[in-house]
């Protein structure tokens, strides 16, 4: 796109990502900080490891992202604060990092403040809020253990405060996990690193301040940067300060897919020897999650967003988080034609995509119920 800033956009993106590290670190460090500085700190850290590299982003710029990306002036110091950045270029990017994390903690519900240590918090399953009639649940924690098979299920939190593991040793995992990591470009370096904290930051809270912390630190910096990204797009190149602050404007949009024909394609083996069958069905079923796997991707690519804008990925079912833009919805039209004439020539009509980009949310909708309701329309679509 001629005139557009790749590197300030990848800048925004990668700000959004770590603008809430800190929470993970101040934890990890038993050290009483406003998370933000620490944040800031972390940018710090990587740049003298050489780990990032400053043609892929403007480091100074990501300091003062995840430094500055809080608005409220009752719980934060002045130097923190968004609307106390000077240069004006440099605020309006702020705000966009700013409103993205607003509107990932919208699904926080109004609830109980918490009266535990945050150094102690773990992350409660949402399975521990389900009654299935059978008496009233009890609630479950998962343990600060990298994502593997068997460290996902939770326990009781006594006996997870009496194990070996805390947020020290996760961190200490992390970072020597970070230093093993060597790639060679952006997209390379912003696809690892989120890989990386999905699998040690999966079992971290986000808020440790409601009684219900069940949602984890992972998948709010996931989808926050999903959303700076999008609003990135959708503002530039003006990035006018009023219009980033309206809640009331339809921003983004969502892209859902769905695979069908999936059970005829698995089970349709025919004469295959029955001794191969499950490793046919398995096969098969690989198969289609590679089917997802590559539209999405192929869509991104396209679409010039990041892998976190991939916001679903299961069952043969995907939803992508857009900027509402025409130009991003002509690009959307043209590749679902490719996709689906690929399709079509190598199934002949077995398996074929169904696609709906046609609804549209602004940062309001992002508050319960109302993304819930958009998300069910989607699928009905």
């Amino acid at each position: 796109m001629p005139g557009f800033n790749q590197r300030e956009y990848q800048t925004v993106i990668l700000g959004a990502l770590l603008h809430d590290i800190g929470k993970f670190l101040n934890r990890a460090e038993h050290v009483w900080k406003k998370h933000p500085y620490l944040s800031e700190q972390y940018l710090c850290e990587l740049e003298q490891r050489n780990i990032l590299n400053p043609a892929w982003c403007d480091i100074n710029l990501i300091k003062t992202l995840c430094r500055c990306h809080h608005e409220n002036q009752r719980y934060t110091p002045e130097d923190l604060l968004v609307q106390n950045i000077n240069d004006e270029h440099v605020r309006a990017l702020a705000y966009l990092v700013s409103r993205a994390d607003n509107y990932s903690s919208m699904e926080r519900a109004e609830e109980d403040q918490a009266e535990e240590d945050f150094r102690t918090a773990r992350l409660m399953t949402i399975f521990s809020q389900i009654n299935i009639g059978r008496g009233e649940s009890t609630d479950k924690y998962y343990d600060l253990k990298p994502l593997t098979p068997e460290g996902i299920f939770p326990s009781n939190k006594e006996d997870l405060l009496e194990g070996e593991y805390d947020y020290f040793k996760q961190a200490k995992a992390f970072g020597e996990a970070i230093k093993n990591f060597h790639p060679n470009n952006f997209t390379s370096f912003f696809n690892g690193l989120l890989s990386l904290m999905g699998q040690y930051l999966w079992c971290v809270p986000s808020d440790t301040t409601r009684q219900y912390s069940d949602i984890s630190l992972f998948d709010h910096l996931s989808t926050t940067s999903a959303l700076a990204a999008c609003l990135y797009r959708y503002h530039e190149p003006s990035f006018a300060e009023v219009k980033i602050k309206d809640d009331k404007i339809p921003k983004f949009r969502l892209l859902g897919g769905d695979l069908s024909g999936i059970q005829s394609y698995i089970f349709e083996i025919h004469e295959n020897n029955p001794r191969r069958l499950s490793k046919t069905l398995r096969g098969r079923s690989f198969a289609l999650g590679i089917f997802t796997d590559a539209i999405t991707l192929k869509y991104l690519e396209a679409l010039n967003l990041p892998i976190s804008c991939r916001v679903v990925n299961a069952g043969g079912r995907f939803v992508l988080l857009l900027p509402n833009r025409e130009e991003i919805n002509k690009i959307v039209s043209d590749e679902t034609v490719k996709i689906e004439k690929w399709f079509f020539e190598k199934f002949l009509g077995k398996i074929t995509l169904q696609v709906d980009y046609s609804l549209i949310l602004s940062g309001k909708d992002f508050e319960p119920p109302q993304l819930g309701k958009k998300l069910h329309q989607l699928s009905k679509n």
